[in-house]
Parts: C-alpha cells; structure tokens; sequence
C-alpha cells in the first residue's frame, strides 16, 4: 500500500465520526428547539392564562363597585328627600369634608393615594348633589 491510500484509509474512520457526531448534534439541536419552542409555548400559555384570571377577577370586582355604587345613589335619593322635606339645602360641605378625609385616611391605609381619593370622592360627590338636586319639589308641597 503505498502513502497516500494509508492516509485514506486513516482519514475515512475519521470523517464517518464526524459526520455522526454533527447529524447526532443536529438531531440533539432540532430535539433541543423543539422542546424550547413546546416550553415557551407551555410558559406563554401560562402567562395567558394567569392573566386572564386577574382580569376575570378585576371584571368582578369593577361590577360590584358599580353595583355598590347604584346602591349607594339609592340611598342619596332617600337623603335628597329628606332634604326636601325638611327645606335643607342638597350641599352640606361641612359632612363632605367629614367625609372626604375619612376616606382619604381609608385609602392611605389601602394604598391608595390621597389625589386618586380625592378625585373618586369628588366624582361621587357630584354625582350624588346632581340626584339631591333633581329632587326639587318637596314632600310635603306635594300633599294638598
């Protein structure tokens, strides 16, 4: 045998290797994306899933602030006529400020900041002075 065929015959086991160990570390790759992509898609469903139990749980609890809020303007109705009855006047600033920094303490102590309180009292507030004042006849100046 002369040189060049040794070298061949050496080279050959050598490349066989190679070219095993490049289509088991491609097979690894592909088995190694495909279970990424089957972990991210798994983590992304997680995620979508997690979020849409806090957003259920949000949609809850927005429905019942409106709830307890149209309660709430149920009993303002009650208290306009009251007042009407009574000839006093819708707006009562002192039990508004009362009120006002009794939530505002509320709030603080619920992580809520005192801007956000005020904002949300003001919003009620006006609210409930537009239903007192719709209430304009009173009770009594209606009976003969």
């Amino acid at each position: 045998m002369n040189g060049m065929h040794l070298k061949k015959i050496f080279f050959l086991p050598f490349v066989v290797l190679l070219f095993i160990n490049i289509q088991k570390t491609e097979a690894q790759t592909d088995s190694t994306i495909y279970f990424q992509k089957k972990a991210e898609d798994l983590h992304n469903h997680i995620i979508t899933d997690t979020l849409a139990w806090y957003r259920k749980q949000i949609d809850s609890l927005d429905k019942q602030l409106i709830e307890i809020l149209g309660k709430r303007m149920q009993v303002v109705e009650q208290v306009g006529y009251y007042k009407a009855k009574h000839n006093m006047p819708a707006l009562q600033q002192n039990r508004f400020d009362a009120i006002l920094q009794k939530n505002i303490a509320l709030g603080k102590m619920n992580g809520l900041s005192e801007a956000f309180i005020t904002e949300l009292m003001n919003a009620i507030h006006k609210e409930s002075l537009g239903k007192e004042n719709a209430i304009t006849t009173p009770v009594s100046a209606s009976k003969p």
